[in-house]
This record gives C-alpha cells, structure tokens and sequence, in this order.
C-alpha cells in the first residue's frame, strides 16, 4: 500500500499532473478574461508546460507569472495584429457568403485561413520557448510546419477543434462546461507541448536560444 501513495508512484504522478493541469486550465481561462491578456496567457502556459514536460518541474504558479509578465509587451502585440487579421478575415467570409457568384473566391480565402491558423496556432508557443521577435516568431511558425507536417496538423486540429465545437455545439458545450472549465484547455496546452518540443528539436531557429527566466 505504501507503494501506492509513494511520490514516485504512477498513481501519484497521474494524480499530480491531472491536479497541475487543472490549476493551469483555471488559471489559463481567468487570465485569457480580459481578452486583450489572452496572448500572454497563452505565451505564459506554454512556457510552463515546457517546464513541466521536459523538467518535470511541479512549479506553476511562479513561472506562468513571471513569463506572464515578462512576454506581456511582446505577446500582446502580436495577439493584437492578429485579432485585427482575424477580423479581416471574418469581414471576408461575411461579404463572400452574401455573394456567391464569387465562390471563386474561396480557394485564395481558404489558403489564408490556413495561414492564419497556423500563425495563431504556432506563434504564442514559439514565443513560450524562445527568445526571439514577433517578425521571426511569425516567419519560423511557417518553416515549423513545413517540416514537420504531422505534428504540426496534430497541433491545427487540437487548437481548432474548442472553437469550432463552440461555434457549431454551443449546447454541448453548456453540457459538458465542468470539463472545459477544469480540464481540457489544459490537457490541449499540455498535448500541443510535447509535439512542439519534438517539432523544435528539428527545425528550430539555431540562433535562438530557449527562453529562460532566472530566479531572484
């Protein structure tokens, strides 16, 4: 039985990390509130996450909050370009799908789309890992899915897979609203994580080094 409840025990492990997520997918949710913070938070839980899977660090709350402050600027820069992107966007679909002569249209809007996403879906953990610039956050999200494609697809359908059950399930969200609120945020973060880190050992920018925050 001792061996059960031991600190090295899987069962422990488990019960450990289920808790850790949850503290982070609250803490992700209450932080993401205001909106415009939603990029910092983002930045900040990657970083954590990082720590977590690759240190096995059970600090959370300290680290997620220094990178929350320190990446603030930088983060919140490039979540504002693109909300004002996604909003350009939004307005396109809106004037195509009020005209369908122009369905022609579609393909160039569909390519961009995927663009986008794979700048929303990619930026923000970049800039949990490494020190770098929105410019070259942006350009290597772009080289990181090309060379590592399926990962890099694991990565789109996880990150889309919340806002589109939002949009087309909203009732079975209301359902299944405990689920959200404590768990699958953080399960999604700490999934996209583990591929990103494998997708970084390949095609990460050699002049970049890992984003560290020296304790005080």
């Amino acid at each position: 039985m001792s061996k059960i409840f031991n600190h090295e025990a899987p069962f422990i492990q488990t019960l450990t990390m289920i808790g850790n997520l949850i503290v982070l997918n609250i803490l992700w949710i209450l932080c993401c509130a205001p909106i415009i913070t939603a990029g910092a938070a983002t930045t900040a839980m990657y970083y954590t996450m990082y720590q977590y899977v690759t240190d096995g660090s059970e600090a959370i709350l300290k680290p997620f909050f220094r990178t929350f402050v320190k990446d603030f600027k930088q983060s919140t820069l490039l979540w504002l370009l693109l909300l004002v992107i996604g909003f350009v966007l939004w307005c396109d679909i809106s004037f195509l799908s009020a005209y369908p002569q122009l369905k022609f249209l579609w393909i160039p809007l569909g390519i961009l789309l995927l663009l986008y996403a794979v700048a929303v879906s990619h930026s923000f953990a970049i800039l949990g890992r490494f020190n770098t610039t929105i410019k070259t956050a942006l350009k290597s999200c772009y080289l990181i899915a090309i060379m590592n494609f399926w990962r890099s697809l694991l990565v789109l359908i996880l990150s889309a897979a919340p806002v589109l059950i939002f949009i087309f399930m909203p009732y079975q969200v209301l359902n299944t609203l405990p689920l959200w609120v404590g768990i699958a945020f953080g399960m999604i973060f700490y999934l996209n994580a583990k591929l990103f880190i494998k997708s970084f050992e390949n095609s990460a920018p050699k002049e970049e080094q890992p984003s560290a925050i020296t304790e005080e």
